[in-house]
């Protein structure tokens, strides 16, 4: 929904989006690096699928996969617009994985 108001309108993101992409993927990494932390989030009702490669929040199902980042950026290329999502810290609109962008046009 934020995508299409961002590309259709021209309006700022309201932070409706309620998972930040590049907060997923630190959380869907850590989890499967870090047992411990995994288990910590199953007791508090966090659902992990590590064969289909997704989480189940309080939205519901969220796939990661293996390649996440470079879903994200196909999404991007075919809407025509860089998704703005609000800065975790500083609430401010910003673009995520910006330095797989800048790698991405680095490797050109």
């Amino acid at each position: 929904m934020e995508c299409n108001e961002q590309r259709l309108f021209g309006i700022e993101p309201l932070g409706r989006s309620i998972y930040h992409p590049e907060k997923l993927l630190e959380v869907w990494e850590h989890v499967q690096s870090d047992q411990n932390y995994c288990n910590y989030l199953k007791e508090n009702g966090f659902e992990f699928d590590f064969v289909d490669k997704a989480m189940e929040l309080t939205r519901g199902w969220i796939y990661v996969g293996d390649t996440f980042i470079e879903d994200f950026m196909e999404i991007e290329q075919n809407i025509g617009v860089e998704m703005m999502f609000p800065d975790p810290e500083t609430k401010e609109p910003k673009a995520v994985f910006k330095s797989y962008k800048h790698q991405s046009v680095s490797s050109k």
